[in-house]
């Protein structure tokens, strides 16, 4: 009896939701990429706190140059994610496992390439970048072990997904808290107690992200209960070239996400020299936590949507989009006054606090933090449509939600307003973005009929 109840309470992708269970059904995937967030966090807190400075300053200028190499990846596992959700609406859960298998295998080989071009350029990037010094060696050592990880992030954000479509957000919370607990745990050793200082963070991150993505390729390709299934199998183009078409969105707001992060530390080295990369480095990380949150949800409810897209069940699609707003405006909100209220201790979790780099950062924080009323929009947008299988109209979202206005504006508001420009643009960005975004949702009403 008990275990019949409890499998009536399971959530399926073809029920009925109401906002309770669409919370509910987001709440693990949500948690799962926050504890992501953090351990990134808590690796940044101890170097902040245990290296130093310049230290500090290294990690941010090299994270944005890493971040654009498991782009690709992020792309095959959002556009794959929707493809496989709309396949299993379709009822072909044979063709699914098959997409599913050669996704992987494009995953880990594009992964290796891009490891491969990121060690070759590197140096070149951060002598540009104006480092010099210690600045130059502690960037140049952190970077080249982060790159060998590009694979494993890849696999660790590709499995997340496909674990929520096969129905196991509890693994996929399982998997990110192994990964960040060891993260978390190897820092700890090899900083405070070997005192390998930046080679024992960039090492501990690396072991966490390992552990994160090889973990549940072994669960796909040795239990038979999962979901979906891992075999060897010919990668074929067609369906490939789907995923990677309806996924473009997710590679652009990687890559954006990493161009921007460089031009902002370029004109921060230029305005303020280490110190303003090093108050970037603290905003970025806090604002990571608060954009993963929206980013958890929205991931978790792709599959959903797709489902119900691929079922053409045009009235759950538009209590799906009803529900996604109301909770992106009322998350929104509550950021915003938290960033706003607490900029102080936040900035000191990093700076300290009663020195000219904790109120360079707080004065960030409190400018900046104008965007986070615009942020759930944005990223709910290129979600949608990626979940509904439009990848142009996502991609076109993402491109100017994520590249194109932060590029504008960060090259051009420091021009009249100097430092303050630089957080300005943030939210100016937010905006922009949130006015297309609406639009381009009123829009999609007539074309999907929700």
């Amino acid at each position: 009896m008990r275990e019949g109840r409890q499998k009536k309470e399971e959530i399926q992708l073809s029920d009925h939701f109401t906002l309770a269970k669409l919370l509910r059904f987001a709440f693990l995937p949500t948690i799962s990429l926050l504890l992501s967030s953090l351990y990134s966090v808590v690796d940044s807190w101890f170097i902040s706190n245990f290296t130093g400075q310049t230290a500090f300053a290294a990690v941010t200028l090299t994270s944005s140059y890493v971040l654009v190499f498991p782009a690709v990846g992020f792309m095959i596992g959002g556009g794959g994610n929707a493809l496989i959700g709309k396949t299993l609406g379709e009822g072909d859960r044979e063709k699914a496992n098959r997409i599913f298998s050669m996704l992987i295998e494009l995953c880990v080989i594009t992964g290796i390439l891009a490891t491969v071009l990121g060690e070759a350029l590197l140096r070149p990037f951060v002598l540009w970048q104006g480092a010099s010094g210690e600045l130059l060696s502690d960037a140049l050592q952190y970077a080249r072990l982060s790159l060998c990880g590009v694979t494993f992030v890849s696999l660790l954000y590709v499995f997340q997904l496909f674990l929520i479509t096969a129905g196991k957000q509890e693994l996929a919370v399982m998997v990110t808290i192994g990964a960040g607990v060891t993260n978390i745990l190897l820092d700890a050793l090899f900083i405070l107690v070997f005192k390998w200082g930046l080679i024992g963070a960039a090492l501990g991150t690396l072991l966490g992200q390992m552990a994160g993505g090889l973990l549940p390729l072994l669960y796909f390709i040795f239990d038979k209960s999962a979901g979906l299934r891992l075999f060897p199998t010919r990668i074929d183009l067609l369906p490939c070239l789907k995923a990677c078409g309806n996924g473009a969105s997710e590679m652009i707001e990687n890559l954006a996400e990493g161009v921007v992060g460089i031009l902002y530390n370029f004109e921060l080295m230029r305005l303020a020299g280490e110190s303003g990369v090093a108050a970037y480095g603290a905003i970025m990380n806090i604002r990571l936590i608060f954009t993963l949150l929206f980013v958890g949800f929205d991931e978790a409810v792709i599959p959903v949507i797709s489902y119900h897209y691929g079922a053409e069940n045009h009235r759950e699609l538009k209590n799906l989009l009803r529900l996604c707003l109301v909770s992106m405006l009322s998350a929104s909100v509550f950021m915003f006054a938290v960033t706003e209220l607490f900029a102080p201790f936040l900035a000191a979790l990093f700076m300290g606090t009663g020195n000219a780099l904790s109120e360079l950062t707080v004065r960030g924080f409190r400018i900046g933090g104008i965007s986070l009323l615009f942020l759930g929009i944005n990223y709910l947008g290129t979600s949608f449509f990626t979940a509904l299988n439009n990848g142009l109209v996502s991609g076109i979202l993402s491109l100017l939600v994520m590249l194109i206005f932060p590029v504008l504006t960060v090259m051009g508001l420091p021009v009249f307003f100097g430092l303050d420009g630089v957080w300005g643009s943030i939210s100016l960005t937010g905006l922009l973005g949130c006015i297309f975004t609406m639009t381009a949702l009123l829009w999609g009403r007539k074309q999907y009929h929700y």
